[in-house]
């Protein structure tokens, strides 16, 4: 494969998952753009910039459409929905800017994949970027730790950015296991549907 990532002795023992994690979702969709005949790019190395995404990869349809540029984030670790949240907004103000262009060179758009280890992390996210309240009552006081209540920052439920979670990945990479912010209760898609 392309731009092989060193995996260096001196780098801790606890990133082998996710970097095993990573390999399997670049095989998953590699082999998808293969049996469908997609042009695939994909990127490991030299990823660092406003945004420092896991790795990069593009998919064009057919040889002669352009590529379409997911930076892949696969959130192996529990994180606070607040950091998580941090890192989705960098994208999100980051989305189709000149300072994207300037930096990358080659591309301004891009729908950025999140891929969680499982389906009830991802939802819960979901729930929390899109601002649905799941607050609880504690003592007979409410305890806000929706994004309204609890950060009071804006809702992100844009369509571009892209959900799903290892399963879907690893056993129906071709299907729908796709998910968006903006309708991610009511619709799922697949890469073909990009």
């Amino acid at each position: 494969m392309s731009d092989p990532l060193e995996l260096r002795i001196e780098k801790s023992i606890e990133v082998i998952p996710h970097e095993l994690k990573r390999t399997e979702t670049h095989a998953a969709i590699e082999a998808l753009c293969e049996k469908n005949a997609w042009p695939l790019r994909w990127q490991k190395t030299d990823l660092s910039r406003t945004i420092h995404p896991d790795d990069l990869f593009a998919i064009a349809k057919s040889p002669d459409s352009n590529y379409l540029y997911i930076p892949f984030e696969l959130e192996n670790e529990k994180k606070t929905h607040a950091a998580l949240y941090a890192k989705a907004k960098t994208y999100f103000d980051y989305q189709d800017t000149d300072k994207c262009f300037r930096e990358w060179g080659y591309f301004r758009t891009f729908n950025p994949l999140f891929q969680f280890a499982n389906e009830e992390r991802m939802i819960n996210f979901l729930d929390f970027l899109t601002a649905k309240c799941r607050c609880i009552y504690y003592r007979g006081e409410i305890r806000h730790s929706c994004l309204p209540h609890g950060l009071k920052k804006p809702a992100i439920t844009t369509n571009t950015f892209l959900f799903t979670y290892d399963a879907l990945v690893y056993n129906n990479v071709g299907g729908k296991i796709l998910f968006t912010p903006a309708d991610y209760t009511t619709r799922a898609y697949s890469f073909a549907d990009l």
